[in-house]
Formats: structure tokens, sequence, C-alpha cells
């Protein structure tokens, strides 16, 4: 029997330089590109069904432990949210519909309502926030006119810390602005020192029209409110009742009160604002020029300011200021939009007193052209979050009309922008977490989203290994923060 022995292999050299080549070629196949920057919905449905004709507007963390959040609504409700979906109950009801009656809003789409929420940076502890909302005359006989802008404090419940305590209501400042319906800002924000920063319109109309013609009280002053910082300090009581707090940045100490007499002035004067005391303008001025600064913030890393200031006619832009500037800063508007003179078509605002060039003012870091779809620029945050490593140390914002995210990155001394994500239109906010992590607010929409980079939201109401169950193996609440 002849037996067939198969034929000897022959080894093939390859040289290693080559092996890692292919195995690297073979890796890049087999490992997925990381995933892009999305948007994962988190709570959705909040134009429709019992929120029907409102919509949410801002999302906030309050960070007490409890792993809820709260969600402001345009009519005047703040919503209370966890893992067990939207509490039945609102944290808070302001609403002239359901709740104490002090909020006026006009529709969806009206720049009136209840524009933002602040939690103090001891909320653990003192529970106590603040609201931003334009206002019915709920005082009566009292000076607060339909469409003034109110800031007031209110404290989270004794016994419930998922519900306020409407009986808490203190008013921290009223600024008049009843005779326009447009341009009331605004947004609150705590600055990394300790003081409560609160971001105002023009006073609405287009133009800055609703302030004085240019030249009136100071010849040399251009039209509107967002220029001056005269008169006399911000009372009730004074000829010009505080229409100069109007498109600008306020920064204020709510630990105390410098005026105990007068019950709509509760706060103090920080010592290095820049027109407090004897100086000559409104104590509580940091800085002005703003058209419309619906969102502003502070990056939790550095302490740098970046706001969002609405143009009128043909630029959006976005500003920044380092953590350490002085105040006193003048942004340009009514004379400057953008980059430009505010003259241009189709702004076409008079010039008139206004100076020659931009010496003196602030240049944004940022213009959007409406021509490229941008019509309402809404200010966001520098992300310092960990579930998107491409987008670390990037500015973050969005535009009311196009929807979209941008990103600005730094990029040697400057910056640089350019489009992340393609959103729906109606932006209204973003908003960030305690772990730095960001979220989109749609109003039109009626959804809250998170940003993510493929793994969903599921961070968003885990507050850690250490949470109640975790250790006992109960996963039910991890479970349920994951969608």
């Amino acid at each position: 029997m002849t037996r067939i022995r198969p034929r000897p292999r022959r080894g093939i050299a390859v040289p290693f330089s080559t092996l890692t080549a292919l195995l690297g070629a073979f890796l890049a196949l087999a490992t997925p590109a990381a995933p892009a920057l999305q948007l994962g919905p988190l709570v959705t449905g909040l134009g429709a069904g019992a929120y029907a004709g409102d919509s949410p507007i801002a999302f906030v963390d309050p960070d007490d432990g409890t792993a809820h959040r709260l969600i402001v609504m345009h009519n005047g409700r703040v919503l209370s949210w966890g893992p067990g979906g939207i509490a039945a109950t609102p944290f808070l009801d302001l609403s002239t519909a359901t709740g104490e009656g002090k909020v006026l809003a006009s529709g969806a789409s009206s720049e009136r309502g209840l524009l933002a929420l602040a939690v103090d940076p001891n909320y653990p502890s003192n529970g106590h926030f603040y609201v931003y909302y334009t206002a019915t005359n709920w005082d009566g006989a009292g000076p607060i006119a339909a469409g003034d802008v109110v800031i007031e404090r209110y404290t989270r419940s004794a016994a419930n810390p998922f519900v306020a305590d409407p009986a808490s209501a203190r008013v921290v400042l009223y600024i008049p602005h009843s005779s326009s319906s447009n341009h009331n800002g605004g947004w609150l924000a705590f600055g990394p020192d300790g003081y409560l920063w609160i971001s105002t319109g023009d006073g609405g109309g287009g133009c800055d029209s609703t302030g004085p013609a240019a030249g009136v009280g100071d010849p040399t002053f251009p039209a509107g409110n967002s220029w001056r910082y005269d008169g006399s300090h911000y009372s009730p009581a004074a000829s010009h009742p505080g229409r100069y707090l109007l498109g600008k940045l306020l920064r204020l100490d709510v630990s105390g009160d410098d005026y105990p007499s007068d019950p709509l002035r509760n706060y103090r004067i920080p010592a290095d604002n820049p027109f407090a005391g004897p100086l000559f303008g409104a104590d509580e001025i940091w800085a002005r020029g703003l058209r419309n600064p619906f969102r502003f913030s502070f990056d939790r890393a550095t302490g740098d300011l970046w706001i969002g200031d609405v143009g009128q006619g043909k630029w959006e832009e976005v500003d920044w200021r380092p953590f350490g500037t002085p105040g006193g800063d003048h942004y340009g508007w009514l004379c400057r939009e953008g980059f430009v003179a505010s003259s241009v078509n189709p702004s076409n605002c008079s010039q008139t007193n206004c100076p020659q060039g931009s010496a003196g003012l602030v240049d944004p870091l940022f213009a959007g052209d409406h021509a490229d779809g941008w019509c309402s620029v809404i200010g966001g945050y520098r992300y310092r979050g960990s579930r998107v490593p491409e987008a670390v140390g990037d500015y973050l914002f969005s535009d009311y009309c196009h929807g979209d995210l941008w990103g600005g990155t730094p990029s040697g001394s400057g910056w640089s922008f350019s489009h992340r994500l393609t959103g729906p239109f109606g932006v209204f906010s973003l908003a960030e977490d305690h772990l730095g992590e960001l979220y989109l607010v749609n109003g039109a929409t009626g959804v809250v989203s998170c940003l993510h980079d493929g793994d969903g939201c599921f961070w968003s109401l885990w507050t850690g290994l250490g949470e109640d169950g975790f250790e006992s193996g109960d996963l039910s609440r991890w479970h349920a923060s994951a969608p």
C-alpha cells in the first residue's frame, strides 16, 4: 500500500513592520469610529396633555442629593422631575391659570413669562432659589405693573424637598418694563464670586426705542436704555425708576440687605461694582451696552463669563470675558451690532451721538449672520463634563431659529467656531448639571435632551454608587436612570 505524504509547507517570511501594519489596519476596521456628538431625549411631551399651551424654558440641577431636576415652564410652573418621572405636584406654580397668578405670559412665542431659575450656592442647606419673570400687577396698588421684570427669592419646603413654599416669596428687585413686551432678558446665575448675576434686555421695541431720545439727560448719550447708566441710583421712587438697569448685566449680593426699609429691594451692593457708592451711575450695574442677553454662563473650571446677546436684524453675538476682568465693560449696543455699526441694513438704527469706531467697546468673540439662519442666539456653556471627551473645553451654544448646536474651540490665541450637530427649531436654553454634563431645552418640541457620544443619558438621574439601595443589591433606581 502506497502512502501519500503531504508535501511540507514552506514558510513565508513576512517583515515585522508589515505584520504591525496589517494588524493596525485590521483593528481600524474592527473598531467602530468614535461616535459623534448626539442628542438623547430625556424628558418629552412638555407641550402636550397637561402641559398643552406651555413649553419648557430651562432645566436646573439643584444638586441636593435627591436626583431630581427642576423643569422651568414658560407660563409659570416649575416641575419636579426625577426617577419616577414628573411629579404630580409642581415644585412651584406662579402661573395665572393654576398658581399664584404672578407670571405674565402671552403665549408660546411671547418673550414674556417665567424666564429663569437659579439655586443658591448653599441650596442643600438653606433651600433658597431665585426666579426671573415678567409680572402681572399682582401687588395691586403697589408699583409693580403688568410686564415689569421681577427677581424673587423662594425657599424649599422644610417638610418636603420636592416642593417650594409659596409663602416664602421675597422680592429681590423689580425693574419697570411695562411699555413693551419684548427684550425682557433674562437669565440668573451665581458667579464664582458667590454673587447673583442678572442679565436684562434693553426695554424692547426696535433700536432700543423705549428709552429716552439721544441727548436727553446727557448731551453725549445715544438714544435708548442700554448705553446709559446715569440718573439716580435705582429706587422705585426715583425720577427714572430703574430703566437704566435695562440692557445691562447686574451683580448683587443677596446674602444681606442694604435697603431694609424698601420691601422691593432686598440685596447688598458688592463694593467692587464699577459704579458702587458715590460714583456716578446705578450701583447694581456691572456691564452695559447689551441688547437682549437671553442666556449667559460662567465656566465652572475658570470662572470666565460667556454671554449670548440676541441681535436685531443682522448679527447674533457671543461675548467672552476672562475671570478677574473688572466691571464697567461696554458691549456696544445701541451703536453697534456684532462687529459693525447698527445703522447697517436691515437694522437701520440711528448713530446719533455714537462714537466713531469701536474704541472702548468689547468686541464679540463670535457673530452669526441672519443670512445663515441665525435669529436669536442661545448662549450655552463651556463643556467640562466627561461623557463627550471630544467636546471637553469647547463652548457649546445654539440659536432659537436654526436649533443647531455650534461649538467654539480654543485655537492658538483665539477661537475657532464650527457646526456640531443639527437640531430642531425652538431652542430656549442649554443647561449644565453638577457633573458638568450639558442638556438642550427645546420649547417648540417640548423636549429636554442630553448631549452624549452614543451611550445615552444614563448618568442623568444617578447619584453614584452609594445611592440608596445600590449597595444592598437593589438596582432599580440605577436602571431607571438609563433610557
